[in-house]
């Protein structure tokens, strides 16, 4: 009885306090906050007696919800959440103070897979990483193309206070979850499962969330941002987070309005841009690889650069550097080459990708100069291979770019002539090259050049500008 009067108390409080749970949900209102169309769920039970395990709510603290509301299931009573309390509910073992939710869906006609966004915490971090008492979450995925567990790490393992993705440990991350509990507390950060399905097919999934071991100290996890996808899909996997390398060119006017182009990888569609926190709305995503952006107006100095989605964020600290040097000065900046081998006789469309670039800029090929056409709004030119003037069968050239007042780019390119190359190859992916998987990236780039300015005599025999 005073467990009841203490619930109905905190109860109280939270309908207060802006962005916590209201009051107790039904397995239903949580599905529901997933964001899954109703008239795409058939049935929703839950196992009995758990209702005040599970919420809903559009923020928890720090923790924001990607499409309110989002759904929480938890090991404890959810009003008892944020006071770190945790509730020992049922008896020891590994069924212990577990709360299911089990949702049958019917496929979309035209829908080949789905995905999810969700968030982990545990009070057992730090103190029982390791051991038996090892809180678990599972979705468990019954159909005709897939029967198992759809969240797991990299690694294959399931989401626990031991899997490598729990990495959220700083309590300044967790302020005001009640996963900010003094030492006790971590999580996994918002994450994205995406799993196959089949058009017209009912199939289930079964949310699954359990202290192991022990009814001790709790774990919640929020779901959030369900969707179909057309995009076939073999396997389940977890989504793969956004991740930057460089821009080009980095530098430009404080006036703004320069195309540069940023490097990285895992780029969608529906990425946003920030330059110094300033959202960027002019932008052109060119490959999963490569997103052109026009630069916002900044004053003088070097800022940080986000790109972001609904399930991945990542911050390239100093990326880019606005400046009043008049841009005509800067030289020119080289990245990449698409093929980075060409035959003997030359005669192929060859990407050159890099910043900086200007109708009068001029790139040469082991020192004879292309015929190039600007693309992509100056970070790309489409050049016409020259053939190899050497007598080797097999020879690596720089491209060198120079622009009108002169000024030439450091450090060059390298690019491979060799009689085995085809001869109607083209740029080998549209322009969507990810040379650093076939080693021709810019580290090595950049490398093989400085060694080759260093041993070679490069053959210009071109016209000074």
């Amino acid at each position: 009885m005073r467990r009841s009067s203490l619930a109905l108390l905190v109860a109280c409080v939270a309908l207060m306090l802006p962005g916590q749970a209201l009051a107790y949900a039904t397995a239903w209102d949580v599905i529901q906050s997933l964001g899954i169309p109703a008239n795409d769920i058939v049935d929703v039970t839950m196992s009995p007696g758990t209702e005040n395990m599970m919420g809903t709510m559009s923020a928890q603290g720090v923790i924001s919800a990607t499409y309110p509301p989002m759904g929480l299931i938890y090991t404890g009573i959810q009003t008892n959440m944020t006071s770190c309390q945790d509730d020992d509910m049922a008896a020891v073992g590994e069924g212990g103070d577990t709360v299911a939710i089990t949702v049958t869906l019917q496929t979309p006609a035209n829908m080949h897979s789905f995905k999810f966004n969700f968030y982990f915490l545990s009070r057992e971090y730090p103190d029982y990483v390791g051991s038996d008492f090892n809180d678990a979450f599972t979705v468990m995925q019954s159909s005709s193309i897939f029967n198992g567990n759809i969240v797991f790490d990299q690694g294959g393992n399931v989401i626990d206070v031991n899997t490598a993705l729990f990495t959220v440990t700083n309590q300044a991350l967790l302020a005001g979850t009640g996963f900010d509990c003094g030492y006790r507390g971590g999580g996994t950060g918002w994450l994205t499962t995406i799993s196959p399905a089949v058009p017209n097919e009912q199939f289930t999934l079964r949310f699954v969330i359990g202290d192991v071991f022990d009814g001790i100290y709790d774990s919640a996890v929020f779901l959030d941002a369900f969707e179909w996808r057309e995009e076939e899909e073999k396997e389940p996997h977890p989504a793969q987070p956004i991740g930057l390398r460089f821009l080009s060119p980095k530098v430009g006017p404080t006036e703004g309005g320069q195309t540069t182009v940023i490097y990285g990888n895992d780029f969608t569609a529906d990425v946003n841009v920030s330059f110094d926190g300033t959202e960027v709305h002019d932008k052109t995503m060119l490959s999963s690889e490569r997103l052109q952006v026009v630069t916002p107006p900044h004053a003088e100095g070097l800022v940080d650069v986000r790109v972001w989605s609904d399930s991945s964020d990542d911050t390239l600290v100093g990326g880019y550097t606005f400046s009043d040097e008049d841009p005509s000065t800067m030289p020119p900046e080289l990245v990449e080459v698409d093929p980075p081998i060409g035959p003997l006789e030359g005669g192929i469309d060859v990407d050159v990708f890099g910043g900086n670039f200007g109708e009068a800029t001029s790139i040469y090929f082991d020192g004879v100069e292309a015929d190039c056409n600007l693309k992509d709004s100056g970070t790309r030119f489409r050049c016409d291979l020259p053939a190899y003037a050497g007598d080797e069968s097999e020879a690596v050239v720089l491209i060198e770019a120079i622009n009108s007042t002169g000024t030439e780019a450091m450090p060059p390119l390298t690019f491979t002539y060799s009689a085995d190359a085809p001869v109607d190859n083209g740029p080998g992916q549209g322009g969507d090259c990810n040379c650093d998987q076939r080693g021709a990236g810019p580290g090595r780039t950049a490398g093989l050049a400085l060694i080759l300015l260093a041993l070679l005599r490069i053959r210009r025999g071109r016209q000074e500008v």
